[in-house]
């Protein structure tokens, strides 16, 4: 009877590290403004911790799939992790309050720091009542282990390599600007201040210095946002909370007049037929890279700004955003 309660709590386990790592991966970088966010404020090390912390989860989930050192190290590496990750959770909770989103599992899946905390609590019950369970092994087979480092590991870091990035998230009129790590002379910059603007010149993929600057649009729309009132949606095509915020703003249009909306979106150009069949209302869209659309929207999706003569007047993200929220202040 044991073994079936253990076989089915480290799948269960096992599938929720998975889960929890190779979310985070999709776009990567919305979970690395989310470390931002939290109050690391180094780039640099933020691009790497990231990395680290995905190929960790990863590592743990494939571990819980073998029989050797669970009781002697995965179980409490697990707990471990959890601990780390629920610290941070009641900051972020004490800091920010009850809303926004954790990104702990990336863009698939939003949840409050509240739900994830709770959702922490039970998986470290989960793995005491596991290592109850397990009898002490002496095994001193190694080479599941040793195999899983190299799988969880290599892939994250050679598939998704390490970006410096150079971005001011505080704000939606500040500069963002991206150096590659590909290019090589960006590492010898690290330390000679002399040619680090002039690398960085070089290595900048996309710049938008405010959402102000963006002002061409779909079928050739051209929009000026500094004047007058405008609404600008920024959503991702793969989230099902922005179908939602997209569906609202359609409906909200066939009962008043609103300002001209505008999408910034993220994703691919053949997933906008499906995306505007869902939300059942075409706007102007523009569609961003990854960098420049979470530095813009602040490392989460949906993000509903407000704009009146080029400057925010509200904003919703993902958890407050409602019809009647976004009526209230047009009508102001």
């Amino acid at each position: 009877m044991n073994s079936k309660k253990i076989l089915v709590l480290r799948i269960f386990i096992g599938c929720l590290f998975l889960f929890s790592g190779l979310t985070k991966l999709f776009p990567l970088l919305a979970f690395e403004v989310q470390l931002i966010v939290h109050g690391i404020t180094s780039w640099f090390v933020v691009t790497w911790l990231s990395r680290f912390i995905v190929a960790a989860e990863i590592f743990l989930g494939l571990s819980f799939f073998q029989k050797n050192y669970l009781k002697q190290f995965f179980v409490p590496a697990a707990i471990g992790l959890l601990i780390i990750f629920s610290v941070d959770l009641i900051h972020q909770i004490i800091v920010r309050g009850f809303g926004g989103d954790c990104g702990c599992f990336g863009q698939i899946l939003t949840m409050t720091p509240l739900e994830a905390l709770i959702k922490n609590i039970i998986l470290i019950s989960a793995l005491i009542y596991l290592n109850s369970l397990l009898k002490e092994q002496s095994s001193t087979k190694i080479l599941f282990p040793v195999s899983f480092i190299l799988v969880s590991f290599l892939p994250v870091f050679l598939l998704f390599p390490p970006r410096h990035f150079l971005i001011k998230t505080g704000s939606l009129n500040q500069t963002s600007s991206f150096n590659s790590s590909n290019d090589k002379s960006t590492d010898k910059t690290l330390g000679n201040s002399n040619t680090k603007s002039e690398v960085q010149k070089k290595t900048t993929v996309k710049k938008i210095t405010n959402i102000t600057s963006i002002k061409n649009f779909s079928h050739g729309v051209y929009a000026d946002l500094t004047k007058g009132e405008n609404i600008v949606a920024m959503l991702s095509m793969n989230c099902g909370s922005c179908v939602e915020a997209g569906l609202e703003i359609g409906k909200l249009k066939n009962e008043i007049k609103l300002p001209p909306v505008y999408y910034l979106l993220f994703g691919e150009q053949n997933q906008l037929a499906e995306f505007f069949n869902k939300t059942k209302v075409k706007f102007p869209y523009k569609i961003l890279d990854e960098e420049n659309f979470f530095s813009l929207a602040k490392g989460s999706a949906p993000r509903v700004f407000l704009l009146r003569n080029g400057k925010i007047i509200d904003e919703w993200d993902f958890k407050n955003f409602t019809v009647a929220a976004l009526k209230q202040a047009v009508e102001k």
